[in-house]
């Protein structure tokens, strides 16, 4: 029967959310009431500086204001200005490794304080048992991080192309502005710095370079190489792969919903100039989910060792096999190789790539060939 209604051709879109962390600016000796001061104020303090002299009788004015040390502020805004003043011009044409790095600086060393936003402590990977000693250099323990997560636009599953920033920040409004809806949420996260030397001996292997080339070549025909293009790095699919198996691995572990722990790759997808190996496993939400400690705790040496095997173990094989391990393209645009819903594919809120360029055989090795494996000899 005629309704008198054209049909409407379904078009799919995704959210287009940027996150970052928040990179401590602050002495780690300032308290949580200076910090708390200064946060309130600093916009103000940064209006009044003139020829690089903050104005140091309005901050003294403000510390009596607010019952706090007048000199602990003027030092706690010097710091803060002067951090800030030392790192790289940030702005919208920045690319996403680039803003990465200097996390990734960070992450790989002790840094921020238990007053701050942020607090990482590295431990050597001599610090943990040397049954993964060959595959990572160091691990950090991170109790307390600030995430931010700025909506910028829409995006099509499929676009046509790749939109610029200031673009998709237009479409947003009706009128003028330059402001992006955001929030910040707090958590805390482990942080593994993979080993570069073997991890480039490993990518040298022909095994490797074969799997790689199988699932490059569908990379090829997907939107994803409009946006980075390139050759894929199989360290990069090996430590996203990774991530994920890890992810749900630590969700029973520690009684974490998997949706409430993320993952955040440092490592280049195509290409390799910024030297990046990194993975932060993470939760950061606006409700408990964020500091239960659960993560840190489980990070310990002693304890991750355990989680760490049971992960690659546990990916050995999946109930799908051998169809999953076998498979030469599966999910969308055909980018994971084995990879499905039984063994590495997560809630997507905690996947940055919406569960693509996942295969399970570079971490543990095919049935036919376990030399592409990175684990393949845990």
């Amino acid at each position: 029967m005629a309704t008198g209604f054209k049909p409407i051709a379904h078009v799919e879109m995704d959210a287009d959310v940027k996150s970052s962390i928040c990179i401590p600016m602050d002495a780690e000796n300032a308290t949580r009431r200076i910090i708390g001061v200064l946060d309130e104020y600093y916009d103000t303090f940064a209006d009044l500086v003139i020829n690089g002299e903050v104005n140091r009788a309005f901050i003294e004015a403000i510390a009596k204001k607010e019952k706090v040390d007048p000199q602990a502020l003027y030092d706690a805004t010097c710091h803060r200005m002067a951090g800030i003043a030392a790192l790289p011009a940030i702005d919208e044409n920045i690319s996403e490794d680039d803003y990465r790095l200097a996390e990734y600086k960070l992450l790989i060393k002790n840094s921020g304080g238990e007053a701050l936003h942020f607090y990482c402590k590295n431990k050597p990977i001599t610090a943990y048992n040397p049954v993964i000693k060959d595959y990572f250099k160091s691990i950090s323990l991170v109790p307390k991080l600030r995430e931010s997560r700025a909506f910028v636009g829409f995006s099509r599953l499929e676009p046509g192309g790749v939109m610029p920033l200031s673009d998709k920040k237009r479409m947003l409004r009706r009128g003028p502005g330059d402001w992006l809806p955001a929030i910040e949420v707090f958590g805390e996260g482990i942080f593994f710095e993979f080993d570069a030397q073997a991890l480039e001996k490993w990518a040298g292997r022909p095994a490797v370079k074969e799997r790689t080339a199988t699932l490059n070549a569908m990379y090829q025909d997907s939107f994803l190489a409009e946006i980075i293009p390139g050759y894929i790095n199989p360290a990069f699919v090996m430590i996203h792969t990774f991530a994920h198996l890890l992810i749900n691995q630590l969700s029973y572990e520690c009684g974490y919903g998997s949706s409430a722990i993320r993952e955040r790759l440092y490592c280049a997808r195509c290409g390799d100039t910024r030297q990046m190996k990194g993975l932060l496993i993470y939760t950061a939400s606006g409700d408990a989910d964020g500091s239960l400690g659960g993560l840190v705790r489980q990070g310990e040496p002693g304890r991750l060792e355990d989680t760490i095997m049971a992960a690659i173990e546990n990916a050995r094989w999946c109930s799908a096999d051998p169809i999953c391990i076998q498979t030469e393209g599966q999910r969308a645009d055909s980018c994971n190789l084995a990879a499905c819903h039984t063994c590495a594919l997560l809630p997507e809120t905690c996947c940055e790539l919406g569960n693509r360029l996942l295969d399970r055989g570079l971490v543990i090795g095919t049935l036919e060939e376990t030399a592409c494996g990175f684990f393949n000899s845990v």
